[in-house]
């Protein structure tokens, strides 16, 4: 009976339909008692003279407004619908319990306050503002810290987290793509402390040796960082710990795990925090030697010439040219690369080496042209040699070759979710794309397509296989193209 009473409630508090949309309301007080459920099938607001006490189970559908009062109840908000979900409102929706399992998404506009577990069932988390995080254990407490459950690839915060309470706290923050946490062993935290994962290069600076280790660092990983602040910049003392793995650390060696340690940048440069590892060459973690003022960016570092840290290549790209393959990239640092080897392949499966360089050291322009006996489409890949004998590879580069007067590339291929596909033509003029799922059936039409390289945003697409067709008033071109994660 304590279901059915709390969706009578909710009616008699005011339904109202635009068009085929509906709007629920709460103008009054909605009370959902310890086991009580009930599902909300429209964009709720609860309204700024509004009480919601929720002891029970609140199956969100579609948007959540919060502009009235809420409180950590004892029960859990579930978002559980089916398009992009946003919560938004005045006031922060506080709850004692929460889950996401949307594979489309969401959005946080306005602060989500959850003082237990938060469980990440499917979809990413966008919280893009500091100050509308996911925030854990808003009273602090708890004597250890609340944790996620089970953050994944699939369904992290692409954005802020913070937490406030002491005790170890894995912040489930990643890029959309990928989960990428960081840790926190915090032993005083009177305000929180937030975090945010980048895929990118925290910038260059001098080296210092004010670190809990005076030993300067002499590398710093350039394709990520987390970024911690102390919210208010309050009095935060923790330990911190950073991951590595095979998404932006390949070719770590085993010889050289002792000289990683954690690279902390401050204003004026990078700080050597020491180093506890814990891991093999594979995967695992580097923590700081002790508790710090943990405000700023935060990645892997390391003390050796012989660094096990990963080259940074960018702008990989094939063109064809005249019936041959013109393949360029960059290279950022080169310490640890032992060379390049330049791969094809027909089937997208076996890649064979057709030459190799060494490398020229850091921040290099690379050009290497190959004269292929085969033609059609032809897949190209770069394997770095790091100086340990490991290998790592780029993004495949697809090539069309006919040896006529036209010529098409395709690239990155895989594609990551979220990033964009490039298809570059010659001599085709005008013409245009489709891209069809493995069923035949039409999921994009009518891209435009000129000579030079064009953009095709693949965000809508699920992660799986298509095939990309390429027409011209005289020409139509398939190619396979796989977006993944």
């Amino acid at each position: 009976m304590k279901n059915i009473w709390a969706y009578i409630f909710l009616l008699v508090i005011g339904i109202t339909a635009q068009g085929a949309y509906a709007q629920m309301y709460n103008y009054g007080s909605l009370y959902i008692d310890t086991g009580g459920k009930i599902g909300i099938h429209a964009d709720f607001t609860n309204t700024g003279t509004a009480t919601l006490t929720d002891k029970g189970n609140i199956y969100a559908l579609k948007n959540v407004k919060q502009d009235g009062i809420t409180g950590y109840d004892g029960g859990t908000l579930r978002l559980v619908g089916s398009n992009l979900q946003t919560i938004s409102g005045q006031e922060a929706f506080k709850t004692t319990g929460l889950q996401f399992s949307n594979t489309a998404g969401f959005h946080l506009l306005k602060k989500i306050s959850v003082s237990q577990d938060v469980e990440f069932t499917d979809g990413i988390v966008l919280a893009v503002d500091s100050l509308e995080p996911l925030e854990f254990n808003p009273d602090g407490t708890g004597a250890t810290a609340i944790l996620p459950v089970t953050p994944s690839d699939a369904s992290h915060v692409n954005g802020y987290v913070s937490q406030t309470g002491t005790g170890n706290f894995d912040y489930p923050v990643g890029d959309g793509t990928r989960y990428q946490p960081v840790k926190a062993n915090i032993s005083m935290n009177p305000e929180g402390l937030m975090a945010r994962y980048y895929p990118d290069d925290g910038g260059d600076a001098p080296r210092l040796t004010t670190g809990l280790e005076a030993v300067p660092l002499l590398h710093y990983n350039q394709m990520e960082y987390w970024d911690l602040q102390p919210v208010n910049n309050a009095g935060v003392t923790a330990v911190v710990t950073v991951y590595y793995d095979d998404y932006h650390n390949a070719g770590i060696g085993t010889d050289y795990l002792s000289a990683l340690k954690v690279a902390h940048k401050i204003v004026p440069g990078w700080q050597n925090e020491g180093g506890v590892v814990n891991g093999t060459q594979a995967s695992g973690s580097v923590s700081s030697i002790g508790a710090l003022y943990p405000q700023g960016k935060f990645t892997l570092g390391s003390i050796t010439e012989q660094t096990p840290l990963p080259v940074v290549l960018s702008g990989f790209e094939a063109l064809v040219v005249n019936c041959n393959v013109i393949l360029k990239w960059h290279s950022g640092s080169e310490t640890n690369v032992a060379g390049y080897y330049i791969q094809y392949s027909t089937d997208g499966i076996s890649f064979a080496d057709i030459d190799s360089t060494d490398g020229q050291g850091d921040n290099s322009s690379y050009s290497y042209t190959h004269q292929p006996q085969q033609k059609g489409m032809l897949l190209y890949r770069i394997a770095v040699k790091d100086k340990n004998g490991n290998l790592a590879y780029t993004d495949v580069v697809s090539v069309m070759v006919n040896c006529g007067s036209r010529s098409i590339s395709i690239y990155p291929n895989p594609v990551t979710y979220g990033s964009n596909l490039y298809v570059v033509l010659d001599g085709y003029g005008a013409a245009a794309a489709e891209i069809y799922d493995m069923l035949g059936r039409r999921i994009l039409d009518h891209l435009p397509l000129n000579d030079g390289k064009n953009v095709i945003d693949v965000n809508t697409l699920a992660v799986g296989a298509y095939h990309l067709i390429v027409y011209s008033k005289d020409s139509r071109e398939s190619f396979k193209i796989v977006v993944e994660r």
